[in-house]
C-alpha cells in the first residue's frame, strides 16, 4: 500500500456540512490550506486530515491559518494528524484557527505524538 497524501488548497471546504472534506491524506499526509473549514454547520468537517489507517506507522496534518472557525457542528478539524499508540503523528493547525467552535473542535490534533496549534 501507499500512503496517502492530500492537498486542500486554500479557501475551502468552508461551510460545509457532515464529512465535508474527511480524511484527506489518510494513512500518510494531509494538508488543508489558509482560510479552509471555517463556518461548518455538520459533524466531521476535516476531520482525521492526515490521520493514521492501520496499514501505515506515521502521519502528519497540517491545517493552516485562520482555519477551523466559527463551527456549529461537532469535531470540525478534530483528529488532525493522528496516530496510533504504537506509531507517530504530528498535527499542525495555524494561527487565527479554532476560535468559537462547537464540542470538539480541534480535539486530538497530533494524538499519539506531537501536536501544535497556533
Amino acid at each position: 500500500h501507499d500512503a496517502g497524501h492530500g492537498l486542500i488548497g486554500t479557501h475551502s471546504c468552508n461551510k460545509g456540512n457532515a464529512y465535508t472534506c474527511c480524511r484527506n491524506g489518510l494513512g500518510g499526509n494531509g494538508t488543508i490550506g489558509d482560510y479552509s473549514c471555517n463556518n461548518a454547520t455538520g459533524k466531521f468537517v476535516c476531520y482525521e486530515n492526515g490521520s493514521i489507517n492501520s496499514d501505515y506507522t506515521s502521519s502528519s496534518g497540517f491545517i493552516l491559518s485562520h482555519s477551523c472557525n466559527d463551527a456549529t457542528g461537532d469535531y470540525v478539524c478534530a483528529k488532525n494528524g493522528k496516530g496510533e499508540s504504537q506509531s507517530e503523528g504530528y498535527g499542525l493547525i495555524g494561527t487565527h484557527s479554532c476560535n468559537k467552535g462547537n464540542a470538539y473542535t480541534c480535539c486530538r490534533n497530533g494524538l499519539g505524538g506531537n501536536g501544535t496549534i497556533g
